[in-house]
């Protein structure tokens, strides 16, 4: 009980310093936006360039992605063997953090740990999410004055077809053998945001990301990827993941037919009309 107590303690002082810096950057905004715009020159001005390399040992791609921020370069490679994932996940290789603006692929190397879906309308819904000791979900109205635990453990939210009298609820358990992952959702039962209890998805693996594009929901899991459509799995897009259990997806984003994924190490890109899956590694700066 003391420690669920911490827990909620930090969830509100982590949830102040969000909204106060968004409020401080909302300010800034425009002002650094258009400096940074008056300094970027014909080359930098795409986000994505690729650019084929000749080496002794094979063709590569190198891909240097831009936001207003971050440059980082990667190279087109083979999907990695075992070995190379191994090697991955005990290396200190930078984890992309994949965004996008405008239909184009923004890369940072930011996550945010502490989800919050916010609505000018409803208030906010805050995800406590405690690696293997679970998660919470809470909510805090428009004006403060209520703010109380919902009934069911959440890792990040969405909505579908702008409907805000649904808030659904993304959770996933990843420890020691145990992969769980589910999708529920919130209703306002009298006055009181609560779990739906006859509605749940269970993927039945640990949801790492997803992303949510025309109201079809694109969830990575530690094994596959999966589409959601309708309140229901519309199909198991790909399964037996390369990234199973080491290199930790954390964002995924789909532009046009394609599927980006960040993760320790680079970016997963998967078509989702031929099934063709890409790898390109981050370039370290010894290569």
């Amino acid at each position: 009980m003391k420690n669920k107590r911490k827990y909620v303690i930090i969830i509100l002082i982590l949830y102040i310093f969000i909204m106060t810096s968004c409020e401080i950057n909302s300010h800034m905004g425009d002002t650094v936006n258009d400096e940074i715009t008056s300094q970027k020159t014909e080359n930098t001005a795409e986000k994505i360039k690729i650019t084929e390399e000749t080496t002794t040992n094979e063709n590569t791609i190198t891909i240097n992605l831009n936001d207003l921020v971050y440059q980082y370069e990667f190279k087109l490679k083979n999907i990695p063997t075992e070995e190379e994932i191994r090697d991955l996940n005990h290396s200190h290789a930078k984890a992309p953090y994949i965004t996008k603006k405008d239909n184009k692929l923004l890369v940072g190397d930011c996550i945010q740990t502490l989800k919050t879906f916010h609505s000018r309308a409803l208030g906010d819904f805050i995800a406590g999410d405690y690696g293997e000791f679970g998660s919470s979900a809470y909510y805090i109205s428009v004006y403060y004055n209520e703010f109380y635990e919902i009934n069911t453990p959440a890792s990040d939210f969405y909505v579908l077809n702008n409907d805000y009298d649904v808030i659904y609820c993304v959770y996933g358990l990843g420890h020691l053998g145990i992969l769980e992952g589910t999708i529920t959702r919130l209703l306002k039962i009298d006055g009181k945001w609560q779990k739906d209890e006859n509605y749940e998805i269970n993927l039945e693996d640990y949801i790492h990301t997803f992303c949510v594009e025309n109201d079809t929901v694109y969830v990575v899991t530690n094994n596959k990827i999966v589409m959601i459509k309708d309140d229901k799995i519309e199909k198991v897009l790909m399964e037996n993941a390369f990234w199973n259990g080491w290199l930790y997806p954390n964002s995924t984003v789909k532009i046009d037919n394609l599927l980006y994924i960040g993760m320790r190490g680079g970016i997963a890109s998967y078509n989702l009309e031929t099934g063709e899956l890409l790898w390109y590694e981050v370039v370290d700066d010894k290569d």
